[in-house]
C-alpha cells in the first residue's frame, strides 16, 4: 500500500511542527503554538482580508 504524495507531505508537516515544538521544549523556550497548516487559498483569504481592513 502505497501513500499519495499529498498525504505524504501533510505527514512531513505534521512531523516537522511536533519536532519544531519539542526542539524549544528542549532549549528551555515557553511553549508556543504554532498555527495549523493553512491551505493556500486559506492563507490567500487571510491576509486579504488583513489588507482591507488596513485600508
Amino acid at each position: 500500500m502505497s501513500l499519495s504524495d499529498d498525504a505524504k507531505r501533510a505527514y512531513v508537516e505534521r512531523t516537522k511542527a511536533a519536532n519544531y515544538q519539542a526542539s524549544l521544549r528542549l532549549e528551555g523556550f515557553a511553549e508556543r503554538k504554532i498555527p495549523k497548516s493553512n491551505t493556500l487559498e486559506e492563507a490567500i483569504e487571510k491576509y486579504r482580508k488583513m489588507a482591507a481592513v488596513q485600508q
